[in-house]
Formats: C-alpha cells, structure tokens, sequence
C-alpha cells in the first residue's frame, strides 16, 4: 500500500464514521464555534473537548459542538457537500482516525447526489494544515475514491478486513442482490447482479429517518414543552424515553404513525425499482433506520435480511474496499 492508511468514511448527516485497521470513529454529524469553558473542573482535564482551527475559524465537532458551542450547525440537503461543515466533519474525523503517513480514503454519496461525487474529491483530496487544540497536524489524501452510497454494505459483507473476499459469502458475488439502505435524510436503493452495478435498479428518496425524529420533536415539543434537537431527538429515540424534571417518559409510541409513513414510501419505491422482488436472490436491509422498518419491508419482500450492526456497516465496507484497491494497485 505505499505507506499509506486505508481509512473508509461514511460522512453521514446523523453521524460521521470512520473505520482503519486500528481504528473506528464515531460522533454526531454537528459542528459549531468553540468557545473557551470559564470553568475547567480537574476532574474532567483529561476529556476537555478539541478545538480545531480549520481556515480563519475554530469548531468544535460532535458531542462537543452539542454541549459546548452556543450554535449548533446541521446541514440536511444536498448543499453540504460544498460547505465549510463537510471539509471541518472529515477533517476532524480523518485527524481522529490517526493516520500514519498520507491518506487512502474511501467515502460515499447518495445515489441521487453521486454525481457530485468530483466536487467531493476536490474538496478533500491533497494536503491538508489545520490545529487540533495546541497540535499542528498535516494531514493528506493522497488518493480518494466516492462509490454509490449503500455499495459499502454489500463490501463490509463480501470481504474481510484484509480487502480479501469471505469465503462464507462468495454467493453474493454470484447473486442478484437489491440493497435498501436508510439513513438520516435519504434512504438509498442499490441493485447489484454478479459485482456490477445496475443503474437502472438504484436510486435515492429524500424520505428517511429525519422525519421521524422530526415528529418526535413535535410530539414532545407539545407534551413537555421540551425542546429537542435533532440529535437529542435520535438518542430519545434510540433510548426509549425523555426525562422530564428527572422522570423518563417513554417516546416510540409517539413516533408509530411518521414510522408507518416512512415504511410504506420506501416499499413503495422499492416496488417501483424491483417489482416485488421475485428476480432478486437477496434483499439486504441496512442503515441506523433498517430495524424500524423491517416489519412492513418484511410483508413486501418476504426474503428481506437486516444487516447486523447497520450504521457502521457503509464505513467498514468502504475500508475493505479501499484495501482491496490499494493492494491491487501497489
């Protein structure tokens, strides 16, 4: 490999990941200004938030940014992939990753939006200069490949760590495999025949699990006057419950109805994609979503499987692709 790290990143609009041999990064997809804490208490000194001094500002990234930052910047469209808060969200995750030597970084993008998939690599590959709190780091993509967002799910499946294939599932490169993958603020649809993407059987919809969450926000806005932000809303979520004045309170019923939704618009597109998915030999399900929608998926596509450990799947499947290429290529 050249000296060179192999990192994938799966730079989401829920959360960022980043997986390498020796490392897997996660935080929420949240930036905002740092400013300096009045009050520092030795108890916490050893876990003192970074402030990263990307360009002529200084952020705070992640849980940071949530707790600290007294705006909180969250893009949710399509715009993102030219703005300030991608170049600072995968420059503090790739820092974070700590890569020896220069940088081979494998990423995605939706269906839909893959074809700014250039104006992405523009953006991240080549040298880097920025400070992580007191450290200068120099950071460079040496070389940088963007594959359809959801491809990365079949690669985490298909190969090892070691970018080589898994002898226990060799059949889904012989198979005609359809992918649903649902994210925060799109759900995408791949559709793979023998290793090769069939354009024709893929697409995106601007419908994911953003949706809930913004119901949920609703929903408690107006029964405990509790303002929740998006992430505070997914935590909630993922927890079961919102304390109110110490209590918790539980939330899932409040979102069934936005989940119901949400269910029949991705089988529906599906359906128009596939049919009713009699030609495909497996239908994988991925994606921090997946688990909620898999009852009213399963009624449409009996043969559906959901993908263990789903949110990280797209990262893991990006870095041992990007080994398999960076082996290949010498």
């Amino acid at each position: 490999m050249n000296g060179m790290t192999v990192l994938g990143a799966d730079i989401g609009y829920g959360f960022v990941k980043v997986i390498g041999e020796r490392s897997t990064v996660c935080f929420p997809s949240v930036v905002g200004p740092a400013v300096e804490a009045v009050y520092t208490s030795e108890l916490l000194r050893d876990s003192q938030p970074v402030a990263y001094h990307i360009g002529e500002r200084i952020w705070f990234v992640g849980q940071a940014a949530e707790r600290q930052s007294p705006t909180r910047l969250t893009l949710l469209d399509r715009s993102r992939v030219t703005s300030e808060q991608l170049l600072v969200l995968a420059l503090a995750a790739l820092h974070q990753a700590q890569p020896h030597g220069p940088v081979y970084l494998v990423t995605g993008l939706p269906v839909a939006y893959f074809a700014d998939r250039d104006t992405l690599t523009r953006r991240l590959q080549g040298r880097h200069h920025f400070r992580a709190g007191d450290e200068h780091v120099y950071l460079e993509v040496q070389r940088m490949l963007v594959v359809p967002q959801g491809v990365g799910v079949l690669y985490s499946l298909m190969l090892n760590d070691d970018g080589q294939p898994c002898p226990t599932r060799l059949d889904l490169a012989e198979t005609n495999v359809g992918l649903i993958d649902v994210g925060m603020c799109t759900t995408d649809f791949v559709r793979v025949r023998e290793l090769e993407y069939i354009e024709v059987g893929s697409g995106s919809i601007p419908e994911a699990m953003s949706q809930v969450l913004t119901t949920l926000q609703r929903a408690v806005q107006e029964r405990w006057e509790l303002t929740l932000d998006l992430h505070e809303a997914d935590l909630a979520l993922r927890t079961g419950h919102v304390r109110v004045f110490g209590d918790p309170h539980p939330v899932r019923h409040l979102v069934e109805p936005a989940v119901a939704m949400l269910a029949e618009r991705v089988t529906a597109e599906a359906r128009q994609l596939w049919g009713d998915g009699r030609k495909l030999d497996r239908v994988l399900l991925a994606g921090g979503g997946g688990a909620w929608l898999k009852p009213t998926l399963q009624a449409a596509f009996p043969h559906i499987e959901l993908v263990t450990d789903g949110a990280l799947a797209n990262a893991r499947g990006f870095y041992r692709y990007g080994r398999l290429r960076a082996d290949a290529e010498g």
